[in-house]
């Protein structure tokens, strides 16, 4: 695609994915806010052979955490808040339980996951299916 040969790369890519059992991937490179190159790799659904191109939907999960950490530091950078300062201050009504720890939480601690707040319970659920195929695949019994 455009003035760059992409073909070594695409070969360094499929390698990669086959040696780490990655079912598929899209990538997608800009230059100066232009995409200068897109390019699907494997499997949307292996099962039913869909292929992946640019147009295929990703749940990417707790990526959008680095994306977050990423526009609280410009905000920070711009001087309109600090990652020492309480979430409260921004969030007045964020409750945790009847101890009041969240008087004590700053934006520090979210970003770096140590505000002390246990996992949801509705993580296990979503995570269930998961968990019993890995459990299926290690069962002796099994193979």
């Amino acid at each position: 695609m455009g003035m760059y040969d992409w073909s070594s790369y695409e070969e360094v890519a499929k390698a990669k994915l086959s040696q780490n059992k990655v079912p598929g991937a899209s990538i997608g490179v800009a230059v100066d806010g232009k995409t200068v190159y897109t390019q699907g790799f494997g499997w949307a659904n292996v099962e039913n052979q869909v292929p992946i191109n640019e147009d295929t939907i990703f749940g990417i999960g707790s990526v959008t955490k680095s994306f977050t950490a990423v526009a609280i530091l410009q905000l920070q950078e711009q001087g309109k808040l600090s990652v020492e300062d309480l979430v409260i201050k921004y969030l007045p009504e964020f409750k945790i339980g009847k101890q009041g720890a969240e008087k004590a939480m700053t934006i520090h601690h979210f970003l770096t996951h140590t505000a002390g707040i246990p996992p949801l319970p509705t993580l296990n659920h979503s995570m269930a299916r998961s968990l019993l195929a890995d459990a299926e695949e290690m069962d002796p019994k099994q193979a």
